[in-house]
């Protein structure tokens, strides 16, 4: 019996017989440049364009040597994506010799090639994981076979055939091959009254097949070969093939004609033996070449539309730890030529969900970071990112690759994530933080989402919709700006722009650019719109209104102003100053202390009310114990900002504290001194998304502190304490102007006396419906539940629940029980009232408390604000 050694070349049983080829004189399979004199040619993308080749193959010559190698491998680059931006599925094989190859590698190359070129010996760079080997040879109908199957067996994945004057029949011919499946035989058996390299067998052992390919003579030819006995034969190409083959035995007979044939030949019971197959598969994958597919599909988008309109939905929503939230929301119109800035036409307003009713929108102060790019991925050659696979996961239901990306350089980058599309390459979803921005804005997470508009039987790949958080330091308070916006009613290339757009500018609607600058205001001036030399950093608003707490012996008239100017002194300092009679708030701050985005900020707060601070004993309020506090303060933070979601702040502050006889005090009871309390301050906070947290802890000196209280009190003369408070809340946005929100805050003190320990006043803990005196808690938890909606663009209404357990120590505690548990519910609204003012009501109602007396209460707040 004869043994067979076959060697299977394929890369795994089941692909392609031969290596895919291109013949280099068919214009539709082949196009190849010289680099970089191709440079000059402004056309070297046309006879892509309408060729639609399935290979190119740039050749560098051996003596070139660019100047700087890094602005070279940005250029061929760029050369690349241009011309595969014709073709998106178009082979890039690389001619060079290594040493040029391997100096453009270091410049980020692997991914925009495919296969390099090799003579002898296959050859890849180290960083290239997925790059293959390309052969070149001249053929003719006798080697035709041989060549391909050489360079099959050598690992060549493309086969670049010169010389050879290839029809359609030799097409399908070597096509016809590829579906046998089959590996090349060597040995292979010996033939008479043939050529050696004129024909080729192939043999498939999972069906036991043999295939034996050959390019027949002009003239009619007989040839023999042995194989086994019992062998079924036929032609499978051409079927309607005038050659004939017949089998005696072992020996078989194949008359030939003019062209290509293949012949098969099927063992019934084949008596030899597999001896060596290999199977091999590659399943890395390579985040470069994922990022070109994504700048390919980009290239091609890039001049589908020149003119873009849409509406525009834009709300801003300020949230603080304690979970409170202000919501802003525009209503705009778009306007975006390409390569310009876009513009927003500002036609409605809503603030907390209510419509402002005024023709003339208020012109708010603008807080906007460096320009943000909306697609990180955009072809910016220049800008340098590395990218990581991050595995699989689906947008909207469409499959996608994870790509993460991070710039190689310090500086104003984006870092983040992109979500390619599997089937296209487009990019669904971008998610992004942009690093290097300059207060008052300190952190920037942007999530875009991209899908398909159609718009008169066209497609337009386009941002949709975005979710992004900005982290604002504005006078020291660190506040995160949760921006969602949602666009819908595409129009592109509306014949009606240039009319629509001079109309907006035309009316007296507020208008908004986007430069590089960020937001500003396009003013009328003589007819025309022109961007605004003034930069809108100040706001000046009248405030009035009444404030009750059950601490208070009567309502608090409150009249004054409320004065923020982000730009103060024009050095760009912060002001904030709010001066309402009895109750006066001022702060000046430095958002870039030092110039290194860190800042410090200075507060004085100074009141002329004494609130009432009750005692109870066994449920009971004390009257005779009664006192009257006031208290004012001046403090100093520093704030320092750790990457983009966390802030380190430190505080010093003196307070200035004064009491007074209550209405009852009894006449032996003995006043605290008036002294200044210094506190020093540290606290830690964290803002990512729609969470927020905060955890602080203070340490408290007194400067006179002596005995105090009726004659027979046992509490201890405590002139220094301790204390940790830890917030965290959460906020979610809901439809139409509906949100809800939850907050929970935790409170522990060490060496607290009377005057230390928590209360559940409006100023501290608040608890809707109790006062600033009468429960005092060494450790207290507090919950709240909210929920807000706007009732027909008319007005928000607001609910809330407020629940607080305070633990009392033994000087404290009002009976056996050392806990005592608290309930209120609030209810607030907010809308816009006669000129120009907005108008804000809020109710609370203590329903539960395990001190009688403190059950039942009200507080609240009547405020008035006029925006000028």
């Amino acid at each position: 019996m004869r043994l067979f050694c076959l060697f299977l070349t394929l890369a795994a049983l089941g692909q392609t017989t031969l290596p895919d080829w291109v013949f280099s004189n068919q214009a539709e399979q082949f196009i190849e440049y010289s680099y970089p004199e191709c440079l000059k040619l402004m056309e070297y993308t046309d006879n892509i364009a309408k060729n639609q080749p399935r290979a190119a193959l740039i050749n560098i010559a051996p003596a070139w040597q660019p100047a700087d190698w890094k602005k070279a491998g940005f250029e061929l680059k760029a050369f690349i994506v241009s011309i595969r931006s014709q073709q998106p599925d178009l082979l890039i094989g690389l001619n060079a010799p290594q040493a040029t190859v391997e100096s453009l590698m270091a410049y980020g190359l692997a991914p925009y090639i495919d296969g390099y070129l090799f003579e002898d010996i296959p050859w890849i760079p180290d960083q290239d994981l997925t790059g293959k080997g390309w052969y070149r040879s001249e053929v003719n109908y006798k080697n035709l076979l041989t060549v391909l199957c050489d360079a099959d067996a050598v690992g060549a994945y493309l086969v670049i055939l010169d010389g050879f004057n290839a029809t359609a029949n030799d097409e399908a011919f070597l096509k016809r091959i590829n579906q046998t499946q089959a590996g090349t035989m060597d040995p292979m058996p010996h033939m008479i009254n043939r050529e050696d390299g004129s024909y080729q067998f192939f043999f498939n052992p999972g069906t036991s097949t043999y295939y034996l390919g050959f390019y027949g003579q002009n003239e009619q030819r007989t040839f023999y070969f042995k194989l086994k006995e019992n062998m079924e034969t036929d032609i499978v190409y051409p079927e309607d093939s005038a050659a004939s083959v017949k089998n005696y035995g072992d020996r078989v007979e194949v008359t030939s004609v003019s062209g290509p044939c293949l012949v098969r030949m099927h063992l019934r019971k084949p008596e030899f033996q597999v001896e060596n197959v290999t199977v091999s598969s590659k399943s890395t994958v390579d985040p470069n070449e994922l990022i070109v597919k994504n700048q390919v599909f980009v290239e091609n988008q890039a001049g589908t539309w020149q003119t873009l309109q849409a509406k525009q939905d834009m709300n801003y929503r300020y949230q603080a730890t304690s979970g409170a939230t202000v919501d802003v929301t525009y209503r705009d119109s778009i306007f975006w030529e390409k390569d310009q800035p876009v513009e927003y036409v500002r036609q409605k307003m809503f603030i907390n969900g209510v419509i402002w009713p005024y023709k003339d929108l208020p012109e708010l102060p603008l807080i906007q970071p460096e320009k943000v790019q909306s697609e990180p991925l955009v072809i910016n050659l220049d800008k340098t990112y590395s990218y990581t696979y991050a595995g699989e996961d689906k947008v909207d239901g469409h499959v996608c690759w994870k790509v993460r990306f991070e710039p190689n350089e310090a500086g104003n980058f984006l870092k983040g994530t992109v979500w390619i599309d599997q089937k296209s390459g487009a990019h669904r979803k971008v998610k992004a933080i942009q690093s290097g921005l300059k207060p008052p804005v300190i952190g920037n997470e942007m999530t875009a989402y991209f899908d398909w508009v159609t718009y008169q039987g066209k497609n337009y790949w386009l941002q949709i919709r975005e979710k992004n958080l900005q982290i604002l330091n504005v006078v020291g308070v660190r506040i995160p700006l949760q921006i969602q916006i949602d666009r819908s009613e595409f129009q592109m290339d509306n014949p009606q722009f240039d009319a629509e757009k001079e109309a907006s500018y035309q009316s007296d609607h507020l208008i908004l650019r986007d430069s590089q600058a960020g937001f500003r205001y396009l003013k009328k001036e003589g007819g025309q719109r022109v961007v605004s030399k003034q930069v809108y950093s100040k706001q000046k608003f009248a405030l009035g209104g009444v404030l009750y707490d059950p601490g208070m012996d009567y309502p608090v008239p409150l009249a004054g102003f409320n004065y923020v100017n982000l730009d103060f002194l024009q050095k760009g300092y912060q002001a904030n100053f709010f001066i309402a009679g009895a109750i006066n708030d001022i702060i000046l701050s430095n958002s870039d202390f030092l110039g290194k985005g860190w800042d410090l900020t200075g507060e004085a707060f100074l009141t002329a009310f004494y609130f009432s601070d009750a005692v109870y004993r066994g449920g009971e309020s004390v009257g005779e114990e009664e006192v009257k506090k006031l208290t004012e303060s001046v403090d100093v933070t520093l704030g320092i900002p750790i990457g983009t979601f966390f802030k380190l702040e430190t505080n010093l502050a003196s307070k200035f504290i004064d009491y007074k006889e209550g209405d009852d005090t009894r006449e032996d009871f003995v006043l605290p001194q008036s002294h200044i309390e210094n506190r020093a301050t540290v606290n830690l906070m964290f803002t990512r998304g729609r969470f927020s947290s905060s955890l602080e802890a203070a340490f408290v000196k007194r400067s006179k502190w002596e005995k105090w209280g009726l004659p027979e009190s046992t509490e201890p003369l405590l002139d220094s304490y301790r204390t940790i408070r830890c917030d965290m809340s959460l906020t979610r946005k809901l439809p139409k102007f509906q949100s809800v929100q939850a907050s929970l805050r935790y409170l522990k003190g060490w060496d607290l006396d009377r005057f230390s320990r928590f209360g559940f006043g409006f100023f501290e803990n608040h608890v809707a419906g109790f006062g600033t005196s009468g429960i005092e808690a060494n450790q207290a938890l507090r919950f709240r539940l909210g929920y807000q909606r706007g009732v027909k663009e008319l007005f928000q209404l607001g609910i809330r629940l407020d629940a607080a357990r305070a633990w009392q120590d033994a000087y404290a505690a009002n009976s056996a029980d050392d806990t005592v548990d608290l309930m209120g519910i609030g209810i607030s609204t907010n809308l816009i009232g006669p000129w120009k003012t907005v108008i804000r009501f809020e109710l609370g109602y203590g329903f539960h408390s395990d001190l009688a007396d403190e059950e039942g209460e009200f507080n609240g707040q009547l405020v008035f604000l006029k925006l000028f």
